[in-house]
């Protein structure tokens, strides 16, 4: 009776293989570049080494938009370290349990989260590519998830679990980012008033000590716009740019899209916003500008 059950609990032949290499496949991709911000590579090893909001905040200047959450991200690094689990288990014939399950669940919550982090720097101008990377730690997770399980609900249920919990998280602590005190902006006194150009050369010139004047203040920029996007239904940008391709960029949400879509290129407009600061990326050489809150001032 006993090795009955047993047996119903072990992988054996072509099952026991595609495990194996499901979990080598995770453990070898998760060290590849899984994501690339304007050629910049971000691999999947950077959530738990902290490098993936190192690179976004000092390339990007997107700073980690959940800092209470950065000590958990190192226990990431048991992903590949319930791989190797799964892979010594297997070979010792022993069973399994939930760990392959786990280990799958998380990869493909990470996975949700790359992507739509990456989503979230084109809404600021800055384009992304996956990498082979993330496709194959997709489809090891989906392998270690399926193979894990024993039953067809229960496969269903562990595949979907992750990423639609993680997207869930996303969307919320997005949107209440997005919200944040958008009527207070307006009504408050702007600290600063100045041209995109001259704020724009401000951070060329000294990006240290522009940021130390300017971060977190409330700052109204005139100029005419150079680009006007669309990224959703729900939200928009408006960017400054200079001859240099430096740029200061003010997302908007879905109270002002039905104004901003009678905007044009080199329309003059003001912006009131909060400066989240300003980086400049070696890669593109351009000094890149991001604010939060932006209202449109009207005349």
């Amino acid at each position: 009776m006993v090795n009955q059950e047993k047996n119903k609990t072990e992988l054996k032949g072509p099952a026991k293989l595609l495990l194996v290499l499901s979990a080598l496949l995770l453990i070898i991709s998760f060290f590849l570049t899984w994501v690339k911000w304007d050629n910049t590579p971000v691999t999947g090893a950077a959530m738990a080494s902290g490098e993936f909001f190192n690179i976004s905040e000092t390339d990007f200047g997107l700073a980690n938009p959940f800092p209470k959450l950065a000590p958990l991200m190192t226990a990431l690094w048991i992903i590949p370290a319930l791989a190797m689990i799964t892979l010594v288990v297997t070979f010792m014939q022993k069973r399994l349990g939930f760990i392959p399950v786990i280990a799958g669940m998380l990869v493909l919550g990470l996975a949700t989260m790359y992507i739509l982090f990456s989503r979230t720097l084109l809404d600021l101008g800055i384009n992304y590519e996956l990498a082979p990377g993330i496709y194959g730690s997709i489809l090891a997770g989906v392998g270690l998830v399926l193979l894990g399980s024993k039953h067809l609900a229960g496969k269903i249920i562990f595949l979907v679990a992750a990423p639609l919990i993680t997207w869930a998280g996303f969307s919320f602590a997005t949107k209440q980012i997005e919200g944040q005190e958008y009527d207070s902006t307006s009504s408050q006194e702007s600290a600063y008033t100045l041209s995109a150009d001259q704020l724009i050369n401000e951070f060329r010139t000294n990006d240290s000590l522009a940021n130390a004047r300017y971060r977190e203040q409330i700052i109204t920029v005139n100029g005419n716009i150079s680009a006007i996007d669309f990224p959703t239904d729900t939200t928009a940008t408006i960017k400054f740019a200079d001859s240099t391709g430096s740029y200061a960029i003010f997302p908007f949400g879905k109270d002002v899209i039905a104004e901003l879509k009678t905007y044009t290129a080199s329309q003059p407009v003001s912006i009131k916003a909060s400066c989240s600061g300003g980086v400049f990326s070696e890669i593109l050489e351009t000094e890149i500008i991001t604010f939060k809150r932006s209202t449109l001032i009207k005349k």
